[in-house]
């Protein structure tokens, strides 16, 4: 059952929520910095796989970005080795990116780093990480 609920109780939540971010965001910056990638490249990394392509449209997509600006993204970890680009089978004006075998071995670095001193994980033990991350997914209606 659901309701308003305490004001007091809900201002404090979406105060710790925003510090929390705030944190969690810190040490992504930090990690994706490590990296030598930019936000927007580390984003779309985190996206790509090595094994399927998936097309710059629905990239744009997902990152809730002007087509233009991921073609610009694309092109730098393209320069860098890290993307492929293929034609789709079947249409060869759907431009589609995979992550190369040194992208996917970033990729994981970045992966790794990010649960490493994370401080949504450091601080809580393992029943209590279950326990938010199931409030969490009632929030955002994930499950």
């Amino acid at each position: 059952m659901t309701g308003i609920g305490d004001d007091g109780c809900v201002r404090e939540i979406i105060e710790l929520a925003g510090r929390l971010h705030a944190r969690t965001h810190a040490h992504y910056e930090a990690k994706v910095a490590e990296t030598g990638l930019s936000m927007p490249q580390a984003r779309a990394l985190m996206l790509l796989s090595a094994e399927e392509a998936m097309s710059m449209r629905a990239l744009s997509d997902l990152l809730g970005a002007n087509p233009s600006n991921v073609t610009i993204t694309m092109d730098r970890l393209q320069g860098r080795g890290l993307v492929e680009r293929d034609e789709q089978v079947g249409d060869r004006r759907v431009r589609a990116v995979r992550l190369s075998r040194e992208g996917a071995a970033v990729k994981r670095r970045l992966q790794e780093g990010l649960l490493a001193g994370n401080p949504t994980a450091t601080r809580l033990s393992t029943a209590d990480q279950k326990t938010l991350r199931d409030l969490l997914r009632r929030l955002v209606h994930e499950e």
